[in-house]
């Protein structure tokens, strides 16, 4: 039997030669490794880049369409993985469990990145303006999509140690979601505190011609 890379040539009979394939599917590279969204996500950063110069209030469907992409692609994904390990007769070692879900937490976290991105360039487009209650939502959203950042960082960390340490126990998974949730906690007081601000500030009245 001869290995090459990642295929295997077995030498049957002197005019047989029977090759098996045991290297990753397209689907294998393209879908759970995320390299399908995270190219699509990469163009939508592209078009923002261009819309922030050219047609500025394209940012925010841009930076929205990519949230989406982020989300859509997660929970579709973690649906899969967890059909995937429900048909299987023989539940998997605890390793190959968290690194599925791994795998399918890291795309999101690049699609809400660009979001972030798109904040920023909201923020930085309305310096001149001189409304107040715009550049407290700006801040308002920006501060609620990082702590929403932190939460696939977080279940991403949680997940590398529990493989790593092979410890699935109840206590260390809600350990783990519990250090990803507190700083979404802090983000959304600090967007209810901009909404706050937002209410208690009165609009400014356009003035007619």
């Amino acid at each position: 039997m001869l290995f090459l890379d990642s295929s295997i040539i077995q030498i049957l009979g002197p005019e047989t030669i029977e090759i098996q394939s045991n290297g990753p599917s397209l689907y294998e590279i393209l879908i759970p490794e995320g390299y399908l969204l995270k190219s699509i996500v990469t163009l939508l950063l592209i078009t923002l880049v261009l819309a922030a110069w050219k047609a500025p209030n394209r940012v925010k469907e841009i930076g929205l369409l990519s949230l989406a992409f982020g989300f859509l692609w997660t929970v579709v994904g973690l649906i899969f993985h967890a059909n995937h390990l429900e048909e299987g007769r023989e539940f998997p070692a605890v390793n190959v469990v968290w690194a599925g879900w791994r795998s399918w937490l890291r795309p999101v976290v690049y699609s809400i990145i660009v979001y972030i991105v798109s904040l920023i360039i909201r923020i930085i487009s309305n310096v001149s303006n001189r409304s107040v209650r715009r550049w407290v939502k700006g801040f308002g959203l920006l501060a609620l999509a990082l702590g929403l950042l932190w939460i696939p960082l977080g279940l991403i960390r949680t997940t590398n140690l529990m493989e790593v340490w092979g410890d699935a126990r109840p206590s260390v998974i809600y350990m783990g979601v519990k250090q990803s949730l507190i700083p979404f906690a802090c983000s959304l007081i600090v967007y209810i505190i901009t909404l706050i601000i937002r209410i208690a500030i009165k609009p400014r009245k356009q003035t007619s011609n």
